[in-house]
């Protein structure tokens, strides 16, 4: 993943939350850290996409649940608004399910509500970096995710050649870095897995 910003500017935040107060509270733990500067924040996914449309933020923090404009959807729309746009999904929601969901929208992060205030300031910097970060309890499912894309990449591979097989030696796949950008809609020349496994 190419990292977010390399010049010595502040990275700017967008956050979207149908919560005023919890909008609040994310954007105050935000802005101890200098490095970063929160440059707006909506209730819902259709003022968000206008106003970020505007804005240009490095970083948009999403929510899943919120009126107008679903969380999933804003996360596609931004992928395909500004592809370079580091989308970090913050929510309740810790079914694997809605994880799986929102990396196939484009997500870089998943962060669970939970663990804002430790997790929000690290997911930053860890995505500034070009890296990947995920609350801890969440984690294994990334590895799982990694399992099966690694998984059906083995199968396509050898499909591909079985013809082969019998008249020459089989070709090891061992592409940990391509499986898990494939896992997670990233480029496979990106930094490694940056969180707490």
């Amino acid at each position: 993943m190419t990292p977010v910003s390399m010049s010595s500017e502040k990275t700017k935040v967008y956050i979207v939350d149908d919560h005023p107060l919890f909008r609040r509270g994310v954007r105050d733990v935000i802005e101890l850290e200098p490095r970063f500067q929160v440059v707006g924040e909506a209730g819902d996914g259709e003022v968000a996409l206008q106003e970020i449309k505007k804005l240009k933020p490095s970083v948009a923090l999403v929510d899943l649940q919120m009126p107008r404009l679903g969380g999933l959807q804003l996360v596609r729309s931004l992928r395909d608004l500004n592809p370079s746009i580091a989308v970090i999904v913050l929510t309740m929601q810790n079914e694997e399910s809605m994880f799986n969901a929102a990396m196939d929208a484009g997500a870089q992060e998943y962060i669970l509500k939970e663990n804002a205030v430790e997790d929000v300031v690290l997911g930053l910097k860890t995505v500034a970096g070009g890296g990947i970060y995920l609350s801890p309890s969440i984690a294994g499912y990334l590895l799982e995710r990694t399992r099966r894309a690694s998984s059906s990449r083995s199968m396509r591979f050898h499909s591909k050649n079985r013809s082969q097989s019998a008249v020459s030696e089989p070709t090891r796949l061992s592409v940990p870095f391509e499986a898990m950008s494939s896992a997670l809609n990233t480029n496979s020349a990106g930094m490694p897995f940056c969180g707490c496994l």
